[in-house]
This record gives C-alpha cells, sequence and structure tokens, in this order.
C-alpha cells in the first residue's frame, strides 16, 4: 500500500465510521440493538472500501489527485517541457554519479517507503496482540472443566429454549476467579469463573440470559472481526472509537434482553452489582455500568449522551 493510497483509505474509511459514530449519538433513545448494527455495519464497510472501488464510481477526496489524472498532467507536462528536460539531462550526465549520489537516492526511497512501514509495522503488532489475547483465553478454555449436570446445566437448557437457540452451548468452569466470558463461533462456550457452582439460581438465570444474548446475537464473531478492522486501521481514532461503543452497544443490547424476559430491574440490578462487588474493581463484568443501565430514569438500551 503506497503512500498516496493509504491517505486516500484513511480518509475515507474515517469518514464512514465518524458518519456511523454521529448516527448513533442521534438515535441514542432508540434500541442498543440498532446502534449496534450500524457501527457493526459501517466497520464492514470501512474494510470492504478499498475493494469496493474496484466496482462502485470513485469516491474522491479533494485536493488528492488519482492516479490517470497525475498521468494525464504528467503526459502534458512532458510534452511542453521535453526539450528543457532534455537539456537537464544532458547537463546531469556530466555530473558525477558516484557514492554521494547512489545515496541520496537510497535515501529519498526510504523516505517515500516510511509510512507504509510504519503501517506495517502497526498491523503486525496490532495482530500480535490480538493472537496473544486469543491465545490467552484458548488456555484458559482448555484447561476449563465442562459442566454436565446441576443447576447451571437446567437453566441453560431453559434459557436456549425460550432464545430458540438451536446451537449447543458448553459451559466451562475455569480455575480464573473472575473470568466470566461468551466464546466462539460455531461452537460456543461460555467460561465461568471458579466460584459459579455457589450462585443462587436466580443469578445462574440472569448470568445465562445475558450470556446467550451474546450467542444468539453472534456477537464473539462481530467483536473479532472489529478487531481485526482495528489492527488494519490502527491510525484511525474513529475506527479505535467505534470499537469501543460496538461492545458497549454489545453489552446494552444483551442487558435489554435480559428485560425482555421478565427480569425485574431491580432484582437484575442486585444481582449484577452484587457478583461486581465480588469480583472486584477493574473485572470483565462492570456492575456499575449495568446498573446504571437499568436504572428507572433510563429507558433499556438507551444510550448515554455522546
Amino acid at each position: 500500500m503506497t503512500a498516496q493510497l493509504l491517505l486516500e483509505t484513511s480518509l475515507k474509511t474515517s469518514g464512514i465510521v465518524a458518519l456511523a459514530l454521529l448516527g448513533t449519538c442521534l438515535l441514542r433513545r432508540r434500541s442498543a440493538a440498532m446502534r449496534h448494527w450500524i457501527l457493526a455495519a459501517a466497520l464492514a464497510c470501512a474494510a470492504a472500501a478499498p475493494a469496493l472501488e474496484r466496482f462502485v464510481p470513485a469516491w474522491k477526496v479533494p485536493g488528492i489527485a488519482s492516479e490517470p489524472q497525475r498521468a494525464e498532467c504528467g503526459v502534458r507536462l512532458s510534452r511542453t517541457t521535453s526539450s528543457r528536460f532534455d537539456r537537464l539531462t544532458t547537463s546531469e550526465s556530466t555530473q558525477p554519479s558516484g557514492p554521494p549520489a547512489r545515496a541520496a537516492r537510497a535515501a529519498a526511497e526510504s523516505y517515500a517507503s516510511l509510512p507504509e512501514n510504519l503501517w506495517l509495522a502497526g498491523v503486525a503488532v496490532s495482530f500480535l496482540a490480538l493472537l496473544i489475547g486469543l491465545a490467552r483465553l484458548a488456555w484458559i478454555v482448555s484447561r476449563a472443566r465442562e459442566l454436565h449436570e446441576g443447576a447451571w446445566i437446567r437453566i441453560a437448557g431453559e434459557v436456549s429454549r425460550e432464545y430458540g437457540l438451536r446451537r449447543r452451548v458448553r459451559l466451562l468452569q475455569s480455575a480464573h476467579p473472575t473470568l466470566l466470558a461468551t466464546w466462539g463461533w460455531a461452537r460456543p462456550r461460555v467460561v465461568l469463573p471458579a466460584g459459579a457452582a455457589d450462585w443462587s439460581d436466580d443469578r445462574v438465570r440472569i448470568v445465562l440470559l445475558h450470556e446467550l444474548a451474546h450467542v444468539v446475537r453472534n456477537d464473539w464473531a462481530t467483536q473479532v472481526f472489529a478487531a481485526l478492522v482495528r489492527s488494519v486501521y490502527w491510525f484511525s481514532p474513529f475506527v479505535w472509537i467505534a470499537g469501543r461503543r460496538l461492545r458497549q452497544e454489545s453489552e446494552r443490547a444483551a442487558d435489554d434482553a435480559v428485560l425482555n424476559r421478565g427480569i425485574d430491574g431491580a432484582t437484575c440490578a442486585s444481582e449484577l452489582l452484587t457478583l461486581a462487588r465480588s469480583f472486584g474493581p477493574g473485572t470483565e463484568m462492570s456492575g456499575r455500568r449495568r446498573l446504571a443501565l437499568l436504572a428507572p430514569r433510563r429507558s433499556k438500551g438507551e444510550s448515554p449522551p455522546c
């Protein structure tokens, strides 16, 4: 990817994602699922933007000339300045072309490829960080114990039937004290923390309603895709903001699914707050944020002001 193409792609994708972020702010009183869909669609368009240029009319960024325009301009200049160019090349042929000249050309080529090298380095670092995170979770999952009976299995079956979920969801209990996550797409798994066996049935049902809502919505695949897009467009702050907002709207949409299943808001908030306190600050499940979302003063799925 040349520096010119990198600049054009950056401006186009940033514009697409910025419009989506503005749209989610204007729709903050609508459902979280709608805002999540808008952000996911914007990231998909940003990822497909370079390929779509072959099939749709080109979107020209003002002030940046395209390749055909630069070629046409070069032809005109070559016709009007051919004699001058001949004189210049003749005079240059008399100049020394030793090591200093070769060093100058090498330096110019190095500066020209600097933006591309920086982009590639950022992509490599971003992909490496993503792979490390996935490998860490895969290692925890591989060492987790699968549940085959008990309240978790019984309630998981009930929730799956309520959602109409046909895929089998495996429940894994890990040794991690605070990890509660959904993992996988074709073969989804819910990873439970070490003390999950002692939870009450009400808390188990609330947690499973939330986590299986992520499975129904295919949120894991969407988040992985968003992370890949962010790795490629790591230089765009709008893509980073959209990725964070996408995760937030995913959690709000899952919270809405819990409430839509008849769970009382006060009961849900109390269970989540108790769970967050047992996990401690800064864990994967933020009870304070969910408590604010479930407060009576805010409608379900409503986003805070942008």
